[in-house]
This record gives C-alpha cells, sequence and structure tokens, in this order.
C-alpha cells in the first residue's frame, strides 16, 4: 500500500496560513502538476532546484511569470526558509507548492514530504515569522 503524497501550500500573504495538500496517487504525472498549477494560480510551472536539507530534499512550485506580476506578491516566508537552509534565493513571488525532492528528473515523478522533512518545514516556518517579518520591514 503506497503512503498519502502530500505537499504544502505557503500563501505569499503572511498571514494566510500554510496547508497540507494531497497529491493524486495512480495517475498519471499531469494531474500532479495540474493540482500545483491550480494552487499556485499558474498556466506554466517555474520550480527551484532541488534543495537539501539535513531533514530532507524539497523543491518549491511556483507560477513561472509570478516576479512580473503587478503588483509583486513576496513570499517572504519561502526566501526566508530556503536562505535559512543555504540556498540564497534572490526573490519568490505569489503562492508556492512545496513538495519532496525527486531524485531524479523533477518533471518525471513529484515526491510528497516525507513526515520528519514536513515537521521540519513547520517548525522551520513558525520560527522564521519574526525574520520574515524583519525581512518585510527592510524592503
Amino acid at each position: 500500500m503506497n503512503a498519502t503524497r502530500q505537499a504544502l501550500v505557503v500563501p505569499a500573504d503572511p498571514l494566510a496560513p500554510h496547508r497540507l495538500i494531497t497529491l493524486p496517487d495512480g495517475q498519471p504525472p499531469a494531474a500532479t502538476f495540474a493540482l500545483i498549477e491550480r494552487e499556485v494560480g499558474a498556466d506554466v510551472l517555474g520550480s527551484s532546484p532541488v534543495i537539501v536539507t539535513e531533514a530532507g530534499a524539497f523543491m518549491y512550485w511556483v507560477d513561472d511569470v509570478s516576479l512580473l506580476r503587478d503588483p509583486l506578491e513576496h513570499n517572504d516566508r519561502v526566501i526566508a526558509l530556503c536562505r535559512h537552509v543555504g540556498y540564497d534565493v534572490p526573490d519568490v513571488a505569489g503562492t508556492v507548492v512545496i513538495t519532496g525532492g525527486p531524485d531524479t528528473d523533477p518533471h518525471a515523478v513529484v515526491a510528497g514530504l516525507d513526515m520528519q522533512l514536513l515537521a521540519t518545514l513547520d517548525a522551520t516556518f513558525d520560527s522564521l515569522t519574526e525574520a520574515s517579518a524583519e525581512f518585510r520591514a527592510t524592503r
């Protein structure tokens, strides 16, 4: 029996809570990408490289043109998370979906977040809330 594959949705609005979604199992990869596209509000997805941490690997998915939108909605929580784990991302905008990091081509199969990584991301988001507010104030 396969474990449920989960991903984390992180809205750009710092007051909106992050939430879990279930990735479709037993369907073509296109079904997973369609769900992620709906969550981020994208016609075309962009993704980060695989980001490796002590708790596991992850990647994030965004609207490919999110940095061109007006007004620009910086996703300070995801920026802070990336910088916290050593990935110096210059900017991230819009709603983000965080998935597990695949071992192969990221477009072949999207991995779900394992429980240890999910717990680490939750704790990190909680601890970075203040840092995100400070970062936003410096912009």
